[in-house]
């Protein structure tokens, strides 16, 4: 993610473009650990289960080459999400309830609880093309935030 906070010029960046410019990496980020996971897929509608689906589960399987990548972009995203609450400190209930599902449903798809979720769709395209949504709300509630308030640049000392 990109941790200077100037642009090209030497301008200080403004907040909520870092904030945008950060979720566009999670967002490839997400899809490169995407890229590297599979999708197992439990069909219950077998002849004899005695159980009937219109939408079987599935669940994000292991990443090929280890947690580690989940691990870091949990991490990532952690910290990005702690950067991006500031931008809604008194949000109305029903962006309260976007912030919540969204950040519910990125942290469930990376952490993996080995459980099945029907919210997982059965290919990997598919799957970027969900969390491509989910993150699309982050994105949507950004350019909502910097419609709000003053848009002059504050400056805080550092005092250490």
């Amino acid at each position: 993610m990109d941790n200077d906070c100037r642009m090209s010029t030497g301008t200080p960046r403004p907040y909520v473009a870092r904030v945008r410019a950060d979720v566009a990496a999670l967002k490839e980020q997400l899809d490169a650990l995407l890229d590297v996971s599979t999708i197992r897929y439990v069909n219950p509608n077998t002849p004899g289960s005695g159980f009937s689906s219109s939408q079987p589960p599935t669940g994000l399987g292991a990443e090929r080459r280890g947690g580690c990548g989940r691990l870091d972009l949990l991490r990532r995203y952690s910290a990005w999400f702690e950067r991006f609450l500031p931008l809604f400190p008194h949000p109305i209930p029903d962006v309260q309830r976007k912030i919540t599902a969204a950040d519910k449903f990125i942290r469930r798809w990376v952490a993996r609880d080995g459980t099945f979720d029907h919210s997982i769709p059965r290919t990997i395209e598919q799957a970027k093309a969900v969390a491509a949504e989910c993150l699309a709300v982050f994105d949507q509630l950004i350019s909502l935030a910097s419609r709000q308030g003053d848009a002059s640049l504050r400056v805080v000392p550092d005092t250490n």
